[in-house]
């Protein structure tokens, strides 16, 4: 391998490269003191690893640069560096997209930095019997990614994910039954009175006649919930609901609105298994409303108890506010007569 020899690791590269990682130690890191914001970490930490294998991809179109102009005669191997350069920038962009749209975004979006990071280190060592490298770099560079990909597999463990779950629950300080709501607030609610339990055999979630349903007696609640909903006198600005049958029946006769599908507020009664990543899903869905008017989102009781700690009744709203990355329990509406 042509590397130099021998060379000693410049300071100013030590202190550089370790000084790199600290943003990743700290974030994750974080939850551990800071559980409240466990979602902003989190965020911290993906995003701060977009940016680095961006960076460390850029490096390999500067060695293109370099060797084309030296007129090696490898115009090929430059051409397939020039593009694998920006290979690494464009799985950073699907991990964030990912985080931010799929239930289980955190943990795709950790699989494919960490995948960025450990196939530019392999492309780097299949780089250096080609181009002179200094005898530090590959042993630095391993260093680096290893804990760059310990700091995001970290979002795995299970202190990472009862963090983030914590911060997805409330404190609610005793509310008084009438604190009052304001635009951007969010009221959570349980859809209408629908007779049984879970879903029939067969489920489709296009398909209506396989779902349990709306009665009569839930068609007329969900009415009332829209009336009860009105006159907390601030006007509902959007309508969210869940891909449920029951849900987006609830929401077209409670408002005059139309309702918004999102998934995040799909159940996962039949796989529990989900719910923590539905919920995260969720609370990120709701940090980025901010109005104006009332958010009302219609939805599950898994749903909601995952996002709040309590258990609504058929028909049932909980009155919430954003505050500091988690959501605080304002007032719970009780369920009109079904």
């Amino acid at each position: 391998m042509p590397t130099t020899r021998g060379e000693p690791l410049p300071p100013a590269v030590a202190w550089l490269g370790y000084a790199g990682v600290l943003p990743f130690i700290g974030a994750a890191l974080a939850p551990w003191v800071d559980p409240t914001h466990a979602s902003l970490w989190e965020y911290a930490l993906l995003a701060y690893g977009a940016v680095i294998v961006s960076f460390v991809g850029a490096l390999h179109w500067g060695v293109a640069m370099t060797a084309a102009r030296a007129g090696d005669g490898l115009d090929r191997r430059w051409t397939a560096l020039y593009a694998w350069s920006v290979v690494p920038s464009l799985l950073a962009w699907a991990a964030l997209l990912t985080h931010a749209v799929l239930a289980r975004g955190t943990a795709w979006a950790v699989a494919l930095l960490v995948l960025a990071f450990l196939a530019h280190y392999v492309r780097d060592r299949r780089l250096a019997p080609v181009v002179k490298l200094p005898s530090w770099y590959l042993p630095l560079r391993l260093q680096l990614t290893t804990v760059a990909c310990l700091c995001l597999l970290s979002l795995a463990l299970p202190l990472q994910t009862a963090a983030v779950a914590h911060a997805a629950t409330p404190r609610p300080a005793v509310p008084s039954p009438a604190a009052p709501l304001q635009s951007g607030d969010i009221v959570l609610v349980r859809h209408a009175n629908a007779p049984g339990t879970g879903d029939p055999a067969g489920f489709r979630l296009n398909d209506c006649t396989t779902q349990r349903n709306l009665d009569e007696a839930g068609r007329a609640q969900a009415r009332r919930i829209g009336q009860q909903v009105r006159a907390l006198g601030v006007p509902v600005g959007a309508v969210w609901t869940s891909q449920w049958c029951r849900t987006r029946e609830t929401a077209r006769l409670a408002f005059s609105l139309p309702a918004q599908d999102m998934p995040a507020f799909n159940s996962f009664f039949e796989d529990p298994a989900v719910g923590k990543a539905r919920t995260e899903a969720a609370l990120r869905a709701l940090e980025r409303w901010s109005g104006p008017g009332l958010l009302v989102v219609v939805t599950h009781q898994v749903n909601i108890t995952g996002l709040t700690g309590l258990v609504p009744a058929s028909g049932e709203g909980i009155a919430v506010r954003r505050r500091a990355g988690a959501l605080e329990v304002l007032r719970r509406l009780p369920a009109p007569d079904a």
